[in-house]
């Protein structure tokens, strides 16, 4: 995506993106790929995204890229964190799986906050417990516009976590 020009949050983009983050349905993207043509939006590749087929994930990201300074800035930051975990497994110091990503942070989180005790195993990797969890849900909470959690395992509505490990 280029460098989003904040001219093309209209008063229809910013409607769009609100309703969408607060239904958390997304049927809407292909009216806001046009209300942000309207808006004077020259981003071919973000307009042609929003018109076809996305993951829920992706939806949502595009929504928080689109919305704010603000929630595009929390994109940028869970894209971090999800780079410092590293992969789940290791065997003798080396990563031997895939490294988690951030669509997978979104996905996860996602089912965590409808399920706090939905648990993603992260085999032998302690990175996770080095994350700020309660920078990361306010993150969360920017990037798809939903409420605060509900309560979690321990009680504490923003600083658990969804990792296990089997160390």
């Amino acid at each position: 995506m280029k460098s989003f020009d904040p001219q093309w949050r209209s008063p229809t983009v910013l409607e769009l993106c609100q309703a969408m983050r607060q239904t958390q349905q997304f049927d809407a993207l292909p009216v806001l790929a046009d209300a942000l043509l309207e808006a004077g939006c020259t981003d071919g590749g973000l307009v042609a995204s929003l018109q076809g087929p996305l993951s829920p994930v992706e939806a949502v990201t595009l929504v928080a890229r689109v919305y704010s300074d603000e929630s595009r800035a929390a994109v940028d930051e869970i894209d971090k964190i999800a780079s410092t975990i590293g992969s789940p497994e290791y065997y003798d110091e080396e990563p031997t799986g895939d490294p988690i990503t951030y669509d997978d942070l979104i996905e996860n989180a996602g089912m965590c906050y409808d399920d706090p005790f939905h648990y993603v195993h992260m085999g032998t990797n302690e990175n996770y417990t080095d994350v700020n969890w309660e920078r990361f849900w306010e993150l969360y909470l920017q990037v798809t516009g939903r409420g605060e959690p509900p309560a979690a395992r321990d009680g504490s509505p923003r600083t658990w976590r969804f990792f296990s490990c089997s160390c």
